[in-house]
């Protein structure tokens, strides 16, 4: 089987390692989203080995064309694994992956966009990008309902996104999204009920609230882990509440993410008051902070030795005015029992064609992001190179 077709090789490291936990568990279910040219083939595979008693996976090779080739930027690129099972003990562990996105906001021109060209078009050239992770999660920056959109250059910003959206975003792969923003409230309790109700309809799990009231956390299952999701919005009452809600799913789950809206849009420095809270959530039991709403990047932190990135930026919006709003941060996050990767990707809108920025564009971005970042030297270093490690 091919793996990790036409992403670029930081990506497909990323994508190999849920892949490498598949073969290594058997897990013929995360075959099926796995990014490989024949997902039942791989199943059909697992099982089968698993059927014949011969469930210890040798591994004896993992590379991929652009290592072969040392050209690691360019998307033709292609993973291979090479091994064999045998009767043994399955090589259980903890291993999974999160890969998290900006803000989403489907109304306004990308509504147009979407209408003119079908709702595949903003994702349709990170297709392959998207998948292969356990956990996809961004931030729905609005609501899903039947009402019209009302948003313009002239009108309200109040963002209503047609349900279909909700399956788009399920067919791209993600798989949760906070409603903690400042958004998705747009059209009262009746929309926030429509959202949910889209959301489950398709599968996709949510938590947060403009207002800090409803279904502000949950918590999920991969293999055994447990992962907590709290979301936090800066704009709603209750705030004291949600640090509540830290402390005590910090003792239910094994991974805690905590998932704010807050800041100053368009700052590309984060204020006094995140970095307050930030550390309040990390003391009170989180163990990463993905930030929202500023619409463009902000520094990240390493606090007592978890990560906090202050904003992600844009990821699905159509502000173009600034190079800075038409740029995000997505995050691949590799987590196994005491150590976390951090693969830091950049992503580009051009007039709503979003894609893997340019190896320039990339660099120049992560080359601010270690300087501005409050990181030790060998940390600043590594974010430059794209790939952060952190030991729990």
């Amino acid at each position: 089987f091919d793996f990790s077709h036409y992403i670029p090789h930081n990506a497909a490291e990323f994508h190999d390692k849920t892949s490498q936990t598949t073969l290594e568990l058997l897990d013929h279910e995360t075959a099926r989203k796995l990014d490989i040219d024949s997902q039942p083939g791989l199943a059909i595979l697992l099982r089968t080995a698993k059927r014949l008693n011969v469930p210890h996976w040798n591994q004896v090779l993992h590379a991929s064309s652009a290592s072969l080739t040392e050209n690691y930027d360019t998307k033709e690129n292609t993973s291979y694994f090479a091994g064999y099972f045998t009767s043994g003990p399955i090589k259980w562990h903890d291993a999974l992956t999160m890969h998290f996105f900006g803000d989403m906001m489907f109304d306004r021109g990308v509504r147009k966009l979407m209408e003119k060209n079908g709702n595949d078009y903003p994702f349709q050239n990170l297709e392959r990008f998207m998948v292969g992770s356990d956990l996809v999660i961004g931030n729905l920056e609005g609501a899903i309902t039947t009402n019209k959109s009302i948003a313009g250059n002239l009108s309200p910003l109040l963002f209503t996104f047609d349900p279909s959206v909700a399956e788009t975003m399920k067919k791209f792969g993600i798989t949760d999204v906070s409603l903690a923003n400042n958004h998705s409230r747009n059209f009262g309790q009746d929309g926030f009920d429509q959202t949910r109700f889209y959301l489950k309809k398709n599968g996709i799990r949510y938590f947060g609230d403009q207002i800090n009231e409803q279904n502000i956390s949950y918590w999920t299952e991969v293999r055994g882990t447990k992962i907590g999701w709290v979301g936090f919005s800066a704009f709603g009452k209750n705030q004291n509440d949600v640090i509540d809600e830290i402390r005590k799913l910090r003792n239910e789950v094994d991974v805690l993410v905590v998932m704010p809206h807050w800041g100053a849009e368009y700052q590309l420095v984060h204020g006094s008051s995140q970095a307050r809270l930030a550390h309040t959530f990390i003391d009170s039991g989180a163990d990463i902070v993905i930030g929202a709403h500023p619409h463009v990047i902000q520094p990240m932190e390493i606090y007592k030795g978890k990560p906090i990135f202050y904003s992600l930026g844009n990821f699905v919006f159509d502000q173009y005015f600034s190079k800075d709003v038409t740029v995000g941060l997505s995050i691949g996050v590799e987590w196994e029992h005491d150590e976390m990767k951090l693969r830091l990707f950049v992503v580009h809108n051009n007039r709503g064609e979003i894609d893997l920025a340019s190896p320039e564009k990339r660099d120049e971005v992560l080359e601010r992001l270690s300087r501005t970042s409050v990181v030790s030297p060998e940390i600043a270093t590594q974010i430059k190179n794209g790939v952060i490690h952190l030991k729990y």
